[in-house]
């Protein structure tokens, strides 16, 4: 399994975009897209820079009616491609949305593109993520999803029909565990994903501020190509400094393609196929913490 996606490059027809005002860094701005003949951004285009004061964690998302035109976002640094909105994991009313870290007194810049031509007037905002608190497995989804940070209220559960737990490709998210349990143990794949508690495509970090808090990989035998209890895509990485993580059955605890450091926590697996943490051309760094199996083939 792979797990990679693969990079959306977009025509765009001459899509001229002005951006509302709605939060702070965001400007009325008219972004023209000249026409892509090699599916790649058009010099010409006019694109929209800013500038953060502060450094730290930020959220770019448009929202609202787009006339099914469809636009993306590509975020540049200098002349570096280092965020483009996924499109997957998304709410419908949302044009896109990033959530990267961005450094202060630097300036970088903001491109829109679509398939289609025209003008169409989008609200752009800019903003720092405030802290959310969830307490069901839907609630969880959306705001890992969406970036920041996010703290349980309460153990959330999996249902045979629910998807995954997801962080794309270029979000940043933290989750404080709180001493409360995502368990995955119900998840079937009935939805057509493979089966794994988390997915971490983008930056996730794990913690439990209260000290017994734990992930559960779904169930083998049950599930439709089940995994384990997360998997570190190759463009993901997950940093671990407290929390359980726990597997039974399953052919991994964490697979690994992209980057793990672990700096504390337990990682707990039974009876697993393969191992505990199974490195697949990822990069595992184990600072602090515990990694047992038992039984495992």
């Amino acid at each position: 399994m792979t797990g990679k996606r693969l990079l959306r490059l977009l025509p765009a027809l001459c899509l001229a975009v002005c951006l509302t005002t709605v939060c702070a860094l965001a400007a009325t701005q008219t972004l023209t897209l000249g026409r892509n003949e090699n599916k790649s951004m058009s010099e010409n285009g006019t694109p929209y820079t800013f500038t953060p004061a502060e450094t730290g964690l930020y959220r770019i998302r448009s929202e609202g009616a787009n006339d099914d035109r469809d636009p993306r976002a590509e975020l540049y640094l200098g002349d570096t491609l280092i965020a483009e909105d996924d499109d997957i994991v998304v709410p419908e009313d949302l044009n896109f949305r990033l959530c990267v870290e961005l450094t202060a007194d630097t300036a970088y810049t903001l491109k829109l593109y679509s398939n289609f031509g025209g003008t169409i007037s989008l609200p752009v905002c800019i903003e720092r993520p405030t802290p959310v608190t969830v307490t069901s497995w839907n609630a969880l989804r959306d705001a890992l999803s969406a970036g920041g940070p996010v703290t349980l209220g309460g153990n959330v559960a999996a249902s045979a029909s629910s998807e995954w737990q997801e962080v794309p490709q270029y979000t940043v998210s933290t989750l404080d565990l709180n001493g409360h349990t995502v368990d995955g143990s119900a998840l079937t794949g009935s939805n057509g994903n493979d089966s794994e508690t988390l997915h971490v495509e983008g930056t996730l970090t794990l913690l439990d501020s209260v000290g017994t808090g734990s992930v559960t990989a779904p169930q083998a035998g049950t599930a439709r190509n089940v995994y384990g209890a997360v998997t570190v895509d190759g463009t993901g990485s997950f940093t671990m400094n407290g929390g359980t993580i726990t597997a039974s059955g399953t052919p991994y605890g964490v697979l690994l393609c992209g980057a793990f450091a672990m700096n504390g926590g337990t990682v707990s697996v039974s009876d697993v196929r393969y191992g505990a943490v199974e490195v697949n051309g990822g990069v595992f760094t184990l600072t602090n913490g515990t990694v047992s199996a038992s039984g495992a083939a």
